[in-house]
């Protein structure tokens, strides 16, 4: 096939190597939140200078019930927040867009000081 490449990979249980060739790879594995293995300058930058922690489960940054990140020494920053999946080790199911949407909104609203504002339909 024109285009493929030979896919390897062994599946859960298995010892065994499996191959196909094929034109597209799509990872369903989700975030990747190990932040011992990001490649992303920003990240790696934030981490090496102590402004962000991993929670403890190693599932993204450690933030506090409003979002704030959670550094090294363990103080909370008051002006880094980290929305979404990176948050799943404080808030457990971040991934699916109503709930980003509900942190985006919940956020919003703390920082523009308009908690009176309501969520209707969110």
């Amino acid at each position: 096939m024109a285009g493929a490449i030979e896919a390897r990979w062994r599946p859960r249980g298995s010892p065994t190597m499996q191959t196909a060739r094929v034109h597209r790879i799509v990872n369903c594995t989700g975030v990747d939140a190990d932040l011992r293995r990001a490649d992303d300058p920003l990240t790696k930058a934030l981490l090496a200078s102590g402004a962000i922690a991993a929670d403890p489960l190693d599932l993204g940054i450690e933030v506090d019930a409003q979002c704030h990140v959670r550094a090294a020494n363990g103080s909370i920053h008051p002006e880094l927040y980290c929305i979404g999946p990176m948050t799943r080790g404080t808030f457990w199911e971040v991934t699916a867009v109503p709930d980003i949407r509900r942190q985006a909104w919940d956020l919003a609203r703390r920082l523009s000081n308009a908690h009176w504002v309501e969520g209707d339909g969110l």
